[in-house]
């Protein structure tokens, strides 16, 4: 089941954005750091010009815009000035407000296509999508309508709105800053996170043509409109798997897995010829195995039919896991890997492997162990 939630605050990666400052004759620039040791950082640099800021009490910062000096910097919602700029504290202390205003809703440009997001405490709502399945989905809507079907199956939820997008572009570049992995357009179209041959960002918009029955691609222009993608143009993908993780860390928490607890019932398949064994599975290359064999097994039994499905399998049904730790047992024997719902979100998937009398799990938080099948420890 699609879930949604409130966010904070690469080659494609935006993570340090850039922004430059005139005030009184004097360059400054605003440099977004993105998430550094669990707290979003904001520096503040001016450009060394006078000899005074270049003596030995200055906090000189050589940058490729040149040698500059630091003013201030801003985490945790307080900004701290550096000795000789205290004067600038309340200039900069509304500069930092601003941008992060800005940041939050797309900087305000005119003539662009209108869009809308969901916000609840002012962050915007993210999903877990199938098409991203490396890390957090912003969800974003072409009409105010579009959003308020959306609003309407989420009361339930707490309370959320709709705000207007001030420029998409500028929303989805500070999205991809934070460590989302992509965008979702009307609760249907995919939006990647992308850059061409020259290291500019870009936003490709996958989209089912349902007379063709085909897929149709689209690059989002300055005015907010999507141009065809045709393929000439060379496109990397937006691939910061360390960002992601990080992300998802801050805004699921410190879990093994989306969907546990100690009270978390696994499922495994069984194949009608064999009904109360669990079945090895072998799919090539397919889901990072190398080839391997390797038997699934599920928290989620809505993932478990989607499996089947994706992969063309028949035949097959869901029995209970009794014990956690002898299935691992047993498929170690066997040199079979053990998947925790392939296929799936990353936030609620995983590897896991026998290591003496533990069971070790590698998730998007980082690796766990578990000596019982039920309670992890981080390792």
């Amino acid at each position: 089941m699609t879930q949604h939630h409130a966010s904070k605050a690469s080659e494609v990666s935006l993570r340090n954005r850039r922004i430059r400052i005139l005030h009184e004759g004097h360059e400054y620039f605003l440099v977004d750091r993105g998430q550094v040791s669990s707290s979003r950082v904001i520096t503040i640099l001016k450009r060394a010009e006078q000899e005074e800021e270049q003596g030995a009490g200055a906090v000189r910062v050589l940058t490729d815009i040149g040698d500059c000096v630091a003013v201030a910097n801003w985490s945790k919602g307080r900004v701290r000035m550096e000795p000789g700029h205290e004067s600038l504290g309340p200039v900069f202390r509304e500069i930092v407000e601003r941008y992060l205003e800005e940041f939050r809703v797309g900087k305000q440009t005119e003539n662009t296509k209108r869009y809308y997001f969901l916000s609840r405490d002012g962050l915007p709502l993210y999903t877990l999508s199938g098409s991203q399945p490396a890390g957090l989905t912003v969800l974003v809507f072409s009409s105010e309508e579009a959003a308020e079907q959306t609003l309407s199956e989420l009361r339930e939820e707490g309370p959320a709105r709709i705000e207007a997008v001030g420029d998409l572009t500028d929303f989805l570049a500070a999205r991809a800053t934070e460590g989302l992995a992509g965008a979702l357009l009307d609760g249907r179209d995919p939006i990647y996170f992308c850059a061409d041959e020259n290291g500019v960002p870009g936003y490709l918009r996958v989209a089912l043509n349902e007379d063709r029955g085909d897929l149709e691609y689209s690059l989002l222009g300055p005015d907010g409109l999507w141009g065809t993608y045709d393929g000439e143009q060379e496109l990397t993908p937006g691939d910061d798997q360390d960002l992601f993780d990080e992300y998802m860390l801050e805004r699921l928490g410190d879990l093994p897995f989306l969907g546990h607890g100690e009270r978390t019932r696994y499922q495994t398949l069984a194949k009608g010829d064999a009904p109360d064994r669990p079945a090895v599975i072998e799919l090539g290359e397919d889901l990072g195995t190398a080839g391997r064999p390797f038997c699934p097994i599920f928290h989620d039994p809505d993932q478990a039919q989607t499996f089947l499905e994706d992969h063309g399998l028949e035949g097959y049904r869901l029995i209970p896991v009794k014990d956690l730790m002898e299935l691992a047992r047993e498929m170690s024997g066997d040199d079979c890997m053990l998947l925790l719902q392939p296929g799936g979100h990353r936030a609620a998937s995983g590897a896991l492997w026998q290591s003496g009398d533990r069971l070790i799990l590698d998730s998007f938080s980082g690796f766990w162990q578990t000596r019982d099948g039920r309670r992890f420890i981080h390792e």
